[in-house]
């Protein structure tokens, strides 16, 4: 739709998208550092890039904060960084406990306080009350390696985090108790890089896409396999719309797949 939006002078590692100001918007993050805000009606930047980071940008998470668009940040530079989008500017200090690169964001209500949930290159995931900017309990560990991916959901009335890591795991976790919620999903033989939730046939889903090539769907109340694609590249990126349409990005491509009358996928 329309042409390329450029602008950022390397590559673009993240992407996320809310409403600002009535407009749809797409909120970037990339290794220049900076994270840029664009227009999707008119397909222009909106403002000046976010500056603050001091190295790559490798996660990106909306939410409203205070009744105002947000932006989470996570970079290279092992912080996350909070952005007022209506203003463009920083909200309170940088928050800082990982101590390496962080890789994931996703954010969710977690008693009544808006929540950040990072993972990092350091193994392991933080949950943080975006409205004092603190920690929220202990480091969840048990990842052996860098956490690419995170998204949030609701699993038996529990929030629930969804994790992906460099170790070829998904692991759940409740965010209430701060536990793990059974095994480790296991399925994959490569990097876990990409994680999307959603609702299948009326159960709480996760979708997941690896190195490997594969793309796994997964009933989080059964913790079994629903569906596996392959693709012919390393899965990068995951998402899936209201109506059940998934899009996975792999190599240079983009697959759409819907499903049809019988439940398969097709393309």
């Amino acid at each position: 739709t329309g042409q390329p939006l450029t602008g950022h002078n390397s590559t673009v590692y993240a992407v996320a998208c809310t409403q600002l100001d009535g407009h749809p918007t797409a909120i970037t993050g990339a290794r220049d550092g900076t994270i840029r805000l664009w227009n999707l009606t008119t397909g222009q930047p909106t403002g000046q890039p976010l500056t603050g980071h001091n190295g790559p940008v490798y996660a990106v998470a909306c939410t409203q904060l205070d009744g105002h668009p947000t932006a989470i940040t996570g970079s290279w530079d092992g912080t996350i960084r909070l952005w007022n989008l209506t203003t463009g500017q920083p909200t309170g200090q940088p928050l800082t406990g990982h101590n390496y690169w962080v890789t994931a964001v996703a954010c969710t209500q977690l008693d009544g306080h808006p929540t950040a949930i990072t993972g990092s290159w350091d193994g392991t995931i933080r949950l943080w009350n975006l409205t004092t900017g603190q920690p929220t309990g202990q480091p969840l560990t048990g990842h052996n390696s860098t956490v690419h991916a995170v998204a949030c959901t609701q699993l038996d009335g529990h929030p629930t985090a969804i994790t992906g890591a460099r170790d070829g795991t998904i692991r759940l976790w409740n965010l209430t108790t701060r536990e793990p919620t059974g095994q480790p999903l296991t399925g994959h033989n490569g990097w876990v890089n990409a994680l999307a939730c959603t609702q299948l046939d009326g159960h709480p889903t996760a979708i997941t896409g690896a190195t490997d090539g594969t793309v796994i769907l997964w009933n989080l109340l059964s913790k079994k396999v629903v569906s596996r694609l392959l693709l012919p590249a390393s899965c990068e990126a995951v998402a899936v719309s209201p109506t059940g349409t998934l899009v996975c990005a792999f190599g240079n491509d983009i697959a759409v797949l819907r499903r049809d009358h019988n439940g398969s996928s097709a393309v």
